[in-house]
């Protein structure tokens, strides 16, 4: 007997989106942002949110007209070899090589760091990360109960903690802005430099990879027909996206309205932690901490659950779920003890690749009925895609390496003749161009066939 999901579920099944893509980048991103912004805030939050809230729309509609159910599903459009690359690389990226660990990292700096000082710092950080990811274990090793723990529980607690700091920071405003110069690099462009800014959010991948969670999250509330399960992600991801957006622009304004009264900080985390306390001293560094970890714990579970289930789903002859979880887990745990600054160090140039791929097999697959999912379109578009992608890549890497190869500062000179390699998105063109001319052969071959028959 078909099970119609009813409006309250559906919700819950947004508030577990929300859960699972809202973790601390999205707190602190944003925020930065709007302290550097000044009076361009409107228009690099409106950046800001077209990659971090438009995109992962896109994801999420692209795999419910597909009726994908999984990222190794939506990437097999390209082929299966190109399929298992790229959902590894994505799952382990977002997994246990960057994301999960930053959420460990970010709620120790944010968090706990202000009260133990540099002094305790190693050994702070060791037994904070042992406790958070014994946390999220628990709640990983049992997947069928992810919607109860953070579409019920942990989400709705922190969106209640992260109210009070916006509503305050609303209703009491620490200065205007309109008189707050931008810094320079959104002094040249706002709008380009906060589009940018929404790929450290994570959440295009994120929204790739926790598909494989919405959609059997819906299977298992009573939906069992193909479209039907489409139309409800769809609706899930809108009510998602749009509180993301909202949540973004109060986060981006109370940012900027904080260089009135501070200067200018060197992360988000900083920031939030000064507003809370000028707003709560008392308890507002307790207020963040609460805030920033339960923002990141179920991120971390969500994180661990869909990456352990998608790996468990490509390779059945591997480990099983729950071994996969535990290794997962555990090596998360110890790269979150190499420190915030080296993961987001190197996390960047990771973004820079991963990014423009999921961009161009998003929208391949929203217009992909108009050349009939055609496999060599795909594969076209992506692999000539690949190497302008990494060479962006590249160009994001730290200083300290760049410094250490011979003739980089030749090799830039001649990349910088790629169009909008600059402002990195020297992918866009040639990506644009394959997929044209792929079209176009395609097009060209289907009406010789036609004219034949």
């Amino acid at each position: 007997m078909k099970k119609n999901v009813s409006g309250r579920e559906l919700l819950f099944i947004a508030s577990l989106l929300f859960g699972m893509l809202f973790g601390a980048g999205n707190l602190i991103f944003p925020v930065s942002l709007g302290q550097k912004a000044g009076n361009t805030v409107a228009l690099a939050t409106l950046g800001f949110c077209i990659t971090g809230v438009g995109l992962p729309l896109l994801a999420i509609i692209a795999m419910a007209r597909t009726e994908s159910a999984s990222m190794a599903e939506l990437a097999s459009k390209g082929g299966k070899n190109f399929s298992t690359f790229f959902s590894c690389l994505l799952y382990l990226c977002i997994g246990p090589l960057f994301a999960i660990p930053r959420t460990a990292s970010v709620s120790f700096q944010v968090g706990l760091y202000p009260f133990i000082g540099e002094a305790h710092q190693r050994p702070g950080l060791l037994i904070f990360t042992l406790l958070f990811f014994l946390a999220a274990l628990y709640f990983s090793l049992r997947p069928g109960n992810i919607l109860t723990y953070v579409g019920k529980i942990l989400n709705p607690l922190f969106l209640f903690f992260l109210g009070i700091l916006l509503l305050t920071a609303f209703l009491h405003p620490m200065g205007s802005i309109q008189s707050l110069p931008p810094t320079e690099e959104y002094a040249k462009n706002s709008f380009v430099t906060g589009l940018l800014e929404g790929y450290n959010t994570l959440d295009v991948v994120g929204a790739l990879a926790f598909g494989n969670i919405l959609i059997e999250t819906i299977k298992n509330r009573g939906a069992k027909d193909g479209k039907e399960v489409s139309r409800l992600s769809i609706i899930s991801g809108s009510i998602t996206t749009v509180m993301m957006a909202i949540v973004y622009f109060a986060l981006a304004f109370t940012g900027a309205g904080s260089r009135s009264l501070f200067s200018l900080q060197a992360n988000g985390g900083d920031i939030l932690h000064s507003v809370s306390t000028h707003y709560f001293p008392r308890f507002g560094g307790i207020l963040l901490g609460i805030i920033i970890c339960l923002s990141c714990l179920k991120t971390a579970v969500g994180l661990i659950t869909s990456t352990s289930l998608a790996f468990a789903e490509m390779f059945p002859k591997g480990l099983p779920y729950k071994k996969l979880v535990l290794l997962f887990t555990f090596f998360s745990f110890a790269i979150s003890n190499l420190g915030l600054s080296r993961i987001i160090q190197y996390t960047v140039p990771a973004l820079y690749f991963i990014y423009p791929m999921s961009i161009v097999l998003i929208l391949l697959c929203l217009i992909g009925e108009h050349f009939q999912f055609e496999k060599k379109i795909f594969q076209i578009a992506l692999y000539v895609t690949a190497p302008f992608a990494l060479l962006d890549a590249y160009k994001a890497l730290p200083k300290e390496l760049l410094a250490g190869i011979p003739f980089h500062e030749k090799m830039m000179k001649l990349l910088s003749h790629i169009p909008l390699f600059s402002i990195g998105m020297g992918w866009v063109l040639p990506a644009v161009l394959a997929f044209l001319l792929s079209f176009l052969f395609w097009k060209m071959r289907e009406r010789k066939r036609q004219h034949i028959a």
